[in-house]
């Protein structure tokens, strides 16, 4: 599933991240772009990469709280 739109990045990719080290947004951030442009996605970003690390697949917020994401209009 993509987590974050702006920068297509995916909830697979996030993880993958963990695995290599990645231990904070900022550091998801700096290497994939995660979160820079509108930062609705952080949140959810953020519990993916704390569930990798406690070894859970799933986020540790269920997905009725997950923000829907709108394009903003000019």
């Amino acid at each position: 599933m993509f987590v974050c739109i702006c920068n297509a990045i995916t909830d697979r990719a996030i993880r993958e991240h963990a695995e290599q080290g990645v231990a904070t947004l900022d550091e998801l951030r700096l290497r994939t772009g995660c979160s820079d442009c509108c930062g609705q996605c952080a949140d959810e970003a953020e519990a993916i990469l704390r569930a990798a690390h406690a070894g859970s697949a799933a986020p540790t917020q269920p997905a009725s709280t997950i923000p829907v994401l709108r394009p903003q209009l000019a």
